[in-house]
C-alpha cells in the first residue's frame, strides 16, 4: 500500500510536489483523474452496472497545459450514460484546505473558452454533477457528501450560498464524494479488482496499470474517450479475472429433453418446467426467451412475481413473454400463493403464440401445493437425468477457459473425479465457483484442493459455504439488509441499495463499511445475480436459506440492524415513505417470530397507516 503521508500518486511526494512549484502538483492532479476514472469504470460500469461506458472527455494540448498551471487541476471531466440521467463527474486532489460552500460554487461556475462550466451544464435537467476530490468538506457543503457514486442528496441538502445566482434549480443533482485521497482510492479500486472481478493477487498490480494506461488513451483521444464494458471485461479476462455477472448463455448447454420444450411452445404457447433444485430451470427459461426472441421481432419478458392478478392486469402490447418463477414458493409451499392454484392452470390455458407463458418450479413444492394435477398438460420435466454424460462434459469443459491459468490444467485433470460425484448444472457451477474463491495455498496439495472445491459443490454444501463466507468477512449487517429488501421486493436495485446503505451509515456507524462490498463479493461467488441496470436476484434458493441461518445465529447483531433499516426507510431520508413503509411492513412479515424485530412506535405508526390504505385499496 503506498503510504498517504508520504507519497502521491505515482510515487509524486507531497514534499516534492511542493519544492516543485504548482506544476508537480497539478501533474499528481492529473493522475488523480486517471485513478478516479479507473474508479468509476470499475465501479459503475463493470461490477454494479449501473451504466454501460464511461466517456472521458478527449483533452487537447491546451486543456493539458492548463491543468499542469491550474493551483487546483480538474479541467479534464468524465461521463457517465446512468439510467434516467448523464452523471459528470469532475475530480479535484486538493491538498488546501476543505472545500466551503464559497469555494464549491467557485468550482461550478468555473469554465473557460475550452470548457464549459459544470452550472452550465446543468441548465440540462437530465444532467448530474458529482465532484470527487482527496479533500474534506466543511460547512453546510456537507449535506452534500456522499460515499458512492450513484446517490444523491435530498433537494433541501443544497446550501443557499451555492443555489443563489445560478437561474436554473440544481437542487438534489449535486453530491461530492469527500476524502477520496490516494489510500483510499487504491483500496477501492483493489477491492473492486479482486472481490467483483477475481483478479488474482498477483495479476493486481499490473491489471490496475493496464487500466490506468487505458485511461489516460482515451482522455488523450482514443476511441471517442468512450471505455465500454466488453473493452474493460477484455482487460480483467486478460489478467486472470472473472466476471460471474457476464452473460450466463454464451456457453449454455441444452438439456437432452430441450425438444420438448420447444413443442410445448410450438403447440400450446405456455409450459412450466418442473424438476430438483439445480437442475437450471431459471436459465433455462432466459435460454428460450433469447431464442424465441431472435424468431420473434418485438418479444418483451415480464417477469411475474406479484400473483396472479399481475398477470391478468399486465398491459404490455405482444408479442410478449410471461415468467412466472416459484408461483407455489421459493422453498416450500407458501400459503399466500394459494391464488395460483386455482388460476395457474386457466392462465397457461389462455397463453396464445404472442402471450407465451412460462412458469417454474421445484417438484417438491409442486407436490405440497397439491395443484400438480391441474398444470398436468403443460409440465416439461428439468431433472438431473436430463444432463447425460455428453451435456455433462460440455457443461464442465465450456468453464474451464474462464478460470485462472494455474487452475486450468487441474480442471482439465480433474474432470473425471468431479463428474462422479456432481450431477447438475447447480453443482457442476459451484465446483468452478469454489476453485476460484478458495485459499491458493491449497494448491500445495491439488488433491486436497479439489475435493475440498467438491465438497463445497454439493447442493446441501451452499447454505454452510454462506454462512461461512458472511461470518468470515464479518458482514452480518451487510448481510441482514441484503436479505431485507430481498424479502421485500424479490430483487433490488444497485442505485437504491448505495442511496439505503448511505442512509444508514450515517445513522449508525457499526454500517459505515456498507453493503455493496458484500454484494460485489456475492455477485462474483454466484450466490447473487446481477442483470443489466445493476439489478440483483438470489441465484439459489439455497443461498437465502444460508443468509436466513446466518442471521438467526447472530440474531440480536440482525434485529438490530434491521430495525436500524426500518427507521431510515420510514423517514424522509429514506428512499420515500409510503414505499419504505410497505417494504418494512413485508419485511417483517418475513422476519416472523426468530427475530422478533421490534420497531419503535413512530415507525410502527407509519407501517399500521400504510397496512391500512392498502386494505382499503385491495378491497378487503
Amino acid at each position: 500500500m503506498v503510504s498517504r503521508q508520504n507519497h502521491g500518486i505515482n510515487g509524486i511526494s507531497d514534499a516534492a510536489a511542493s519544492e516543485s512549484g504548482a506544476g508537480a502538483a497539478s501533474l499528481a492532479g492529473y493522475e488523480y483523474q486517471i485513478d478516479v476514472s479507473v474508479w468509476l469504470a470499475l465501479d459503475l460500469v463493470l461490477v454494479s452496472r449501473l451504466a454501460e461506458d464511461l466517456i472521458l472527455e478527449p483533452a487537447t494540448q491546451e486543456d493539458l497545459e492548463a491543468t499542469l498551471t491550474d493551483s487546483e487541476p480538474g479541467q479534464v471531466v468524465s461521463q457517465l450514460p446512468m439510467r434516467g440521467y448523464t452523471l459528470i463527474v469532475q475530480a479535484k486532489r486538493r491538498g488546501g484546505d476543505a472545500w466551503t460552500p464559497t469555494t464549491l460554487k467557485t468550482l461550478l461556475e468555473h469554465g473557460s473558452d475550452r470548457r464549459v462550466s459544470a452550472a452550465k451544464r446543468l441548465e440540462d435537467v437530465d444532467c448530474r454533477y458529482l465532484l470527487v476530490t482527496s479533500a474534506g468538506v466543511n460547512g453546510d457543503a456537507q449535506k452534500l457528501t456522499r460515499r458512492r457514486a450513484g446517490t444523491w442528496p435530498n433537494p433541501e441538502a443544497m446550501p443557499r450560498v451555492i443555489a443563489q445566482g445560478i437561474d436554473h434549480d440544481i437542487s438534489g443533482r449535486i453530491a461530492v464524494i469527500a476524502n477520496q485521497d490516494d489510500e483510499r482510492l487504491r483500496e477501492d479500486i483493489n477491492r473492486l479488482l479482486t472481490e467483483g472481478c477475481r483478479v488474482p493477487n498477483a495479476r493486481l498490480d499490473v491489471c490496475r496499470t493496464k487500466l490506468r494506461e487505458d485511461a489516460r488513451t482515451r482522455i488523450a483521444g482514443a476511441g471517442g474517450g468512450r471505455w465500454t464494458r466488453e473493452e474493460l471485461q477484455e482487460v480483467i479476462r486478460l489478467h486472470e479475472g472473472y466476471l460471474a455477472s457476464a452473460p450466463e448463455l454464451e456457453h449454455y448447454v441444452h438439456p437432452n429433453n430441450w425438444g420438448d420444450l420447444r413443442t410445448a411452445i410450438a403447440m400450446r404457447s405456455a409450459a412450466i418446467i418442473i424438476g430438483q433444485s439445480g437442475t437450471g430451470k431459471t436459465l433455462a427459461t432466459k435460454m428460450l426467451y433469447d431464442e424465441l426472441r431472435k424468431e420473434m421481432p418485438g418479444l418483451t419478458r415480464v417477469p411475474i412475481r406479484l400473483g396472479p392478478s399481475q398477470l391478468r392486469d399486465d398491459t404490455t402490447p405482444p408479442p410478449v413473454f410471461y415468467d412466472i418463477e416459484d408461483p407455489w414458493g421459493r422453498f416450500d409451499f407458501d400459503p399466500n400463493s394459494r391464488p395460483w392454484n386455482d388460476q395457474l392452470g386457466d392462465s397457461l390455458a389462455a397463453a396464445r403464440p404472442d402471450r407465451i407463458i412460462i412458469a417454474t418450479s421445484r417438484l417438491d413444492v409442486a407436490q405440497t401445493s397439491s395443484a400438480l394435477g391441474t398444470v398436468k398438460p403443460w409440465t416439461v420435466g428439468l431433472e438431473a437425468e436430463n444432463y447425460g454424460k455428453a451435456e455433462r462434459q460440455r457443461l464442465y469443459r465450456s468453464r474451464i477457459d474462464s478460470l485462472p491459468r494455474q487452475l486450468q490444467d487441474l480442471a482439465c485433470g480433474s474432470e473425471s473425479q468431479v463428474l462422479d460425484k456432481l450431477a447438475t448444472p447447480l453443482e457442476i457451477q459451484k465446483f468452478f465457483d469454489a476453485l476460484r474463491t478458495q485459499d491458493r495455498d491449497g494448491l500445495k496439495n491439488p488433491p486436497s484442493f479439489v475435493a475440498a472445491a467438491i465438497d463445497c459443490a454439493h447442493q446441501n454444501s451452499i447454505e454452510q459455504t454462506v454462512i461461512e463466507q458472511i461470518e468470515k468477512r464479518d458482514d452480518v449487517r451487510a448481510a441482514a439488509i441484503v436479505w431485507a429488501l430481498l424479502a421485500a421486493n424479490q430483487k433490488v436495485t444497485r442505485s437504491l441499495l448505495r442511496e439505503i446503505e448511505d442512509g444508514l451509515a450515517d445513522m449508525d456507524e457499526a454500517m459505515v463499511k456498507g453493503v455493496s462490498p458484500l454484494v460485489d463479493f456475492f455477485v462474483a461467488a454466484r450466490n447473487l445475480r446481477q442483470s443489466d441496470g445493476g439489478i440483483v436476484t438470489y441465484y439459489h434458493p439455497r443461498v437465502e436459506a444460508g443468509i436466513t441461518r446466518t442471521l438467526e445465529k447472530h440474531r440480536q447483531i440482525a434485529r438490530l440492524t434491521l430495525r436500524t433499516l426500518i427507521d431510515l426507510l420510514v423517514s424522509d431520508l429514506g428512499p420515500g415513505v409510503d414505499w419504505g413503509a410497505g417494504a418494512a411492513a413485508r419485511m417483517l412479515a418475513r422476519a416472523g417470530e426468530c427475530l422478533r424485530v421490534k420497531p419503535n412506535d413512530g415507525a410502527t405508526a407509519k407501517i399500521d397507516a400504510w397496512l391500512e390504505r392498502a386494505i382499503v385499496k385491495s378491497g378487503v
